[in-house]
């Protein structure tokens, strides 16, 4: 009898452990698809992050550039503006107090605009060439003295309006606002625009 009552006691442990085994198996293979979820999770969080990190480096990158561009060339077009006005044009070489690019301010400025010409949409690009070549051809005029104080004061202002819409499209860039981008590309300086 002994026999008899051994075999439904080890039936059952058989049985209870047969249950065990596959709870845990069971177990398993749910705590693995959730590590598997959370591990990809984890890739996509750190992916975003990543992204998000390189986009402000690219961000503050572009802001140092046009902040940079437009500090070097304040001084220069405004003196520009100021020394072809009328109380400065009277007194004798006051084309000598013009400002000029030459020298390692020049290097230095060429430099930017290439590296915002690499990093910054073509409308940013396209005004800053568009207000360098301005602010060139006033330095010139004003310093050859060939043409009436008015047309070179006029060619100063356009420059500096130039300038100003430069400042105003990176700042519409830095902000992201693509609205103000397309606004200043529709107010094109009438050398700029295409002609019909």
């Amino acid at each position: 009898m002994a026999t008899s009552d051994a075999v439904p006691v080890i039936l059952g442990a058989a049985i209870g452990a047969g249950g065990a085994v596959i709870a845990q198996v069971t177990s398993a293979v749910f705590t693995a698809r959730r590590e598997t979820s959370r591990l990809m999770w984890e890739k996509e969080r750190q992916a975003r992050d990543w992204k998000m990190r390189e986009s402000e480096r690219f961000m503050s990158l572009k802001q140092e550039l046009y902040s940079h561009y437009i500090a070097m060339t304040y001084k220069p077009i405004m003196a520009l503006v100021l020394l072809t006005g009328r109380e400065y044009t009277d007194k004798p070489g006051w084309q000598k107090s013009l400002p000029r690019f030459k020298g390692s301010f020049e290097t230095e400025l060429n430099a930017l605009r290439s590296n915002i010409r690499l990093l910054a949409p073509p409308l940013v690009a396209e005004r800053v060439e568009y207000a360098h070549a301005l602010m060139l051809v006033a330095m010139l005029k004003a310093a050859i003295n060939d043409s009436s104080l008015e047309w070179r004061h006029k060619l100063a202002d356009d420059a500096l309006r130039a300038w100003q819409q430069l400042s105003n499209v990176m700042r519409a860039d830095l902000h992201g606002d693509g609205g103000a981008l397309e606004h200043s590309q529709d107010h094109q300086p009438a050398a700029e625009r295409p002609r019909e």
